[in-house]
Parts: C-alpha cells; structure tokens; sequence
C-alpha cells in the first residue's frame, strides 16, 4: 500500500497540524535576520544546521564546514530540506545574495519550517572567509573522468536517485541508496550505515544531474565520509556520452527509454497533491492582506470609493471637513461664521464615523496586524526641533486647509475625480511644497 506513496517529509507532523490548525498559521511574509559571522559561529555552536543554498558548483568550491547543500534552484527546495533535517532544527541560511535569503524562507513557509530560521549569514561565504574561518571543498568529477577511472582503479559509486529512476538506467558498478535515506525520516532510522563503503574509500556520488548528489555529499561529509566526488551532470550528463547502462533487471538499456515513466510522473505528482505542502492558497491569501498593498491596487481603490460614495449617498468624501463639524459640536453656541448656529453638524456625523473609523483600523493594522509594528513617531521627532516642525507644521496645515478650502484629500481624490481646475493646480503644489519641506526645510530642524 505505502510503495507507491512519496517520502514523507521530517517535518510531517508540523505540516499536518498547520493544516489543521492546531498550529498557528504564518500571518506574514516571513523575513530572514541577518546574522554576523559571530552570530553564525554561535549559533552553530548551539546545534544550529547551515543550509547552504547555493548551486552544487559553488558549494563545492567552498563551504562551512557540516553544512547541508539544498540548492534553492530546486523546485523542492522547502522539501528537500525538510526531508534532510530534524523536526526541531534550527536554520542558518548561506545564499549566494542576501536578498535570496527571503526567497528561501518564504518557501520555507509552506511546510512550516520558517521559525525555524534563526537567519542568513549577511554577506555570505565571501563575509565568512573575510574573517578567516575555515572551509571545506567536493571535488567535482565530470562523467568521462568517471568512466575512466572506474576501469582503472575501481572508484565507488553510489547513486541517490529514486528508486524508480535507478530502474530506468545506471552505472553497472554503482552502488545504490535514495538521498533521503542517508538520514532519519519519522520512525525509519538513518540507513547511511548500510552503505557497503569505508570512510576513507573514494566515492563518486551521482544523481540525475548533480544536485541531490551535491545534497548526498554534504550528508557523507558529516558523517565522515572524506573522499567524495560529486558527478557533475549526473546520470543526464552520462546517458548524453553514450556510455552503457544497466536497467533494473540488469539488462543494457538508455534512460531515453523511460519504460516506466508515465507511473513515475504520476508518483511524483501525488507530492503536490498531498498534504505535504500547508495550504498555498490561506499562505498567497494572508500576505496579499497583511501586506502593504501596491499602488497599483489601492490607489484604484481609492479612487473608486469617491464616486460610489457620491452615486450611492449623495455625499462628497473629505476629511478636513471634519474640523468643522468636531468644532460646531463642541462649541454650538460660538457666533463664528465658520461655526454659525445655522450649521448642522449632525447631518455630518457619517463623517465623524469615518474618521474615527480610520483611527481605529489604523491601530488594528499596525499593532494586531503588522509584522513590523511601527512606532507612533520617528525618534528624531522627540526633539526640540521636531516639536517645531509638528507645530508649524500643523498651524500651515491648517491655515492652507482652511484657506485652500479643502486638504489633500478634498482637493487631490475628490476634486480631481470631479474634474475640478482649481484642486488640479492644489494637488500639484502639495507636491512641489512636499519636496520643497523633504529636501530644504526639515534637514534643518530634524537631525
């Protein structure tokens, strides 16, 4: 009943849980610390795994040492390093640009593993040898120099391919084991100790074309295995030299056969069918809305609700206008012309909800919602400079609200969408003096 199923992943049971919500769900784009080398050193110190993400070429010409290489460019990459590690594990991310690190663990959220990164090590490989540290190299093998040297002095080799792979054609003296079975997987205990190899013996490793082989690798080399070769190009770069194969009934045969293929494409496709993966959808979902929307989005958003509010209640959206209605009510009996006793602010109270509607969301999205909380004010505002700027800053805003007869949102969505002349000409100096406080004025005061 399981043969025909795929390897259940370490992680399995983080994964089914997640789905069923007896996990909290990721509420946001996950993000990668980055980490000094020191950091690094300490936190590997404490039993932290470094998966080094880069390709098999790169992690071979240099790596930390006992790191697992899980190349991101694999469409498994979340898998594959779940197959590899411990359900408990903690992650140090080494990526050939720091800004891959968030790809890494954004993928990592799919099967629940993205609090289990501590971070990336900024800077790289480059920042760990700047410093001095030390490193480890996988020879890498092309398929003719394997050819050659296993007819003269008998070099090993182990394929860490699937099963099914295996049957469809490889190397007559090839040794054979799945990479996933080289450590523990749920109840199945590691069976690297079954390899009929000695530590010391030199062992080319292949897989189909040199990335789960490179994975293999760095599995061997933690357990002590010193002279190995990765197959550059693997069984692909072999069947493409014309050397022989064999299939899994022993018979000469070329890959390009693939008797079995249409079984083995439907196996593999039970991967993404099954619950290996949380839910990508409640994932794409959660980021979409927790996330701060593009302008390309909300402004159009923006721009619509202005006359849907006007087509559907007859009202103009603003929010300046505010000031007068809060004022009108608090001083009734004022004989202001702007706060005459004619004016009716409670036909207005729709204005005062929605403002405070504002207030409230805001308070919702950055503190309950946020994955970054922001703080109420840059510090540089605690200053004496910075209270001259909210000052002045406020009185000219409320002099050119009260003067312009309107404020920017008055002016800039409700009377451009009215194709008002006069907010045309104001929207276009919001900006010029925005840039004009931006770049001359607030340097001055703010340090």
């Amino acid at each position: 009943m399981d043969d025909d199923q795929p390897v259940k992943p370490a992680n399995i049971l983080n994964i089914v849980a997640t789905n069923q919500g007896k996990r909290p769900l990721t509420k946001y784009y996950p993000k990668a610390e980055p980490l000094s080398v020191k950091q690094a050193k300490e936190m590997m110190a404490e039993g932290a795994f470094v998966i080094d993400t880069r390709d098999s070429a790169e992690f071979g010409a240099g790596h930390i040492p006992g790191a697992i290489n899980v190349q991101l460019s694999s469409g498994e990459f979340e898998q594959r390093v779940g197959w590899m590690t411990p359900d408990d594990a903690r992650f140090i991310l080494v990526t050939g640009k720091d800004a891959e690190a968030q790809t890494a663990i954004y993928k990592m959220a799919f099967i629940a593993l993205e609090s289990n990164v501590s971070g990336y090590l900024q800077g790289g490989m480059e920042a760990w040898m700047s410093t001095g540290e030390a490193t480890v190299i996988v020879p890498q093998v092309d398929v003719h120099t394997l050819q050659q040297r296993l007819t003269q002095n008998g070099l090993q080799v182990l394929d860490v391919r699937d099963s099914e792979e295996w049957d469809e054609g490889h190397i007559e003296q090839a040794h054979f084991m799945p990479y996933t079975s080289l450590v523990s997987q749920l109840d199945i205990p590691a069976q690297i100790y079954k390899l009929p190899f000695d530590k010391e013996q030199s062992i080319a490793v292949t897989c189909a074309t040199g990335k789960r082989s490179s994975t293999a690798i760095s599995i061997m080399r933690r357990e002590g295995y010193s002279k190995v070769y990765n197959v550059t190009g693997g069984m692909e770069a072999w069947k493409s030299a014309g050397f022989p194969m064999l299939d899994g009934e022993g018979n000469v045969c070329n890959i390009e056969k693939r008797t079995n293929a249409p079984a083995l494409t439907e196996k593999r496709n039970k991967l993404a069918k099954s619950h290996f993966y949380i839910d990508k959808r409640r994932i794409y979902m959660l980021a979409w809305l927790l996330e701060p929307w593009p302008w390309y989005v909300s402004g159009p958003m923006i721009g619509l609700t202005v006359p849907l509010l006007f087509i559907l209640t007859g009202k103009s959206f603003g929010i300046s206008s505010s000031l007068r209605h809060i004022g009108a009510s608090c001083g009734p009996r004022l004989n202001l012309p702007y706060l005459s006793k004619d004016y009716n602010w409670r036909d207005h109270i729709w204005n005062l909800i929605f403002v405070g509607g504002i207030l409230v969301g805001a308070f919702i999205g950055n503190f309950l919602l946020s994955a970054e909380p922001l703080t109420f004010l840059p510090e540089s505002y605690f200053s004496i400079g910075g209270v001259v700027v909210l000052f002045v800053g406020g009185i000219l805003i409320g002099f050119g609200t009260r003067y312009a007869g309107g404020c920017t949102s008055g002016h800039t969505i409700t009377g451009i969408s009215t194709l008002q002349l006069s907010s045309l000409v104001a929207t276009i100096f919001f900006f010029v003096g925005g840039l004009i406080s931006t770049w001359f004025i607030m340097p001055l005061f703010l340090p």
